[in-house]
């Protein structure tokens, strides 16, 4: 009788130390899939690929900086880009037509105004 009574402690006992074993392994994974997330999400937002800066943004800044356009000129191009449905705005210094379109439905400005900023980016 008392070797049953030590197999079935040897047997609790290493159950036990299994049973531990796969809880500390179960709260160290708990702990660590989140916190690798968390940092990954972290470094993501402060460290973003080449392919995620806003490139089109980049090139508009660029082209204004170029032909020295005030800040006024920038935000009036900015707005006849939007009201015009052009997804980027860079678009503007490429086909002059755009700009006479706006001109004459008045967009975002009057009609010289518009005119003015033509003269300056394609004359």
């Amino acid at each position: 009788m008392s070797t049953r009574v030590g197999d079935l402690a040897t047997h609790f006992q290493s159950a036990t130390t299994e049973s531990n074993q796969s809880f500390v392994v179960g709260v160290a994974m708990g702990i660590l899939v989140p916190a690798v997330g968390i940092g990954y999400l972290v470094y993501r937002k402060f460290y973003p690929s080449e392919g995620e800066l806003c490139s089109h943004n980049k090139l508009f800044d660029g082209l204004c900086q170029v032909h020295g356009l005030a800040k006024t000129d920038r935000r009036l191009l900015l707005r006849i880009a939007e009201e015009m449905e052009i997804e980027q705005a860079a678009l503007l210094f490429t086909n002059p037509t755009l700009l006479r379109t706006a001109s004459r439905k008045q967009i975002a400005a009057s009609r010289d105004r518009i005119l003015q900023l033509h003269r300056v980016l394609f004359d």
